[in-house]
């Protein structure tokens, strides 16, 4: 008999899965304030990725009051795109003031605009992870591409964008790649669909099935990059996918 919604979020082996605080940027102010926490949250899932784009989004999210976030089982960040050595370093300083406040699980970061990988050797400390990219960069998409970095720098994860592997092949056998080489480095994934205005848009109405699929490790924790067009669109989502991982 096949599990329910319900159960696969709750049993013991269960599936860690939620949100973005940018899905909703098109219904509420994409801000770290209370009002937002609240509607992001969950009993059944606890998980949440934070984007942020800079120094001030940092010393936000330290001055929140700390019980808005810590009911959050699983907590990840998104990083801006890294450009510059100083302004990296900056970063990365401040972040590991954020990891001592926040129980921070991994910090997602773009690699194709880092000019020095060498910066991140004084940051091992940091759950640093970096991501596959979409057909919009010029580079850094398949296995190929980030190989000399992952099997340079130890230290660092991958964060496995599934939306990024289909639009670059729509065959989904960069996904298989990353898995095949990558299982035990792969430390979250992100899921959407594609769209030409949005980028990032809601699988149950595209029902692009093929991405979901490709989701090998159900252990590993799953942030849906959906953009949503309204509040009630994050059940509909959550449902909608974990209905298809069942079936998978």
């Amino acid at each position: 008999m096949k599990k329910d919604c319900e159960t696969m979020l709750n049993m013991d082996n269960k599936i860690l899965i939620w949100f973005n605080n940018w899905d909703l940027y098109r219904v509420i102010d994409p801000s770290y304030d209370e009002k937002l926490l609240n509607i992001l949250y969950s009993d059944k899932t606890k998980a949440l990725e934070l984007h942020f784009h800079g120094l001030k989004d940092l010393e936000a999210l330290i001055n929140l009051e700390e019980n808005i976030y810590n009911r959050f089982e699983y907590l990840s960040l998104h990083a801006p795109d890294l450009k510059w050595d100083q302004e990296t370093e900056k970063i990365l300083l401040k972040l590991r003031d954020v990891c001592k406040k926040m129980n921070i699980k991994n910090i997602v970061m773009h690699p194709h605009e880092v000019k020095s990988w060498n910066i991140f050797e004084k940051f091992k400390d940091l759950p640093l992870s970096i991501e596959n990219m979409d057909n919009n960069k010029p580079f850094w998409q398949t296995v190929e591409d980030l190989s000399p970095i992952l099997d340079k720098y130890r230290f660092l994860s991958l964060t496995l964008d599934l939306q990024h592997c289909f639009v670059n092949d729509n065959s989904m056998k960069i996904a298989e790649e990353f898995h095949n080489k990558y299982w035990n480095r792969i430390v979250e994934y992100h899921i959407s669909w594609y769209d030409k205005k949005y980028l990032h848009y809601k699988l149950f109405d595209t029902k692009q099935d093929i991405i979901i699929k490709a989701l090998k490790l159900k252990s590993i924790p799953i942030i849906i990059e959906s953009t949503l067009d309204r509040i009630n669109d994050l059940d509909k989502e959550l449902n909608y996918i974990l209905n298809k991982l069942i079936d998978y």
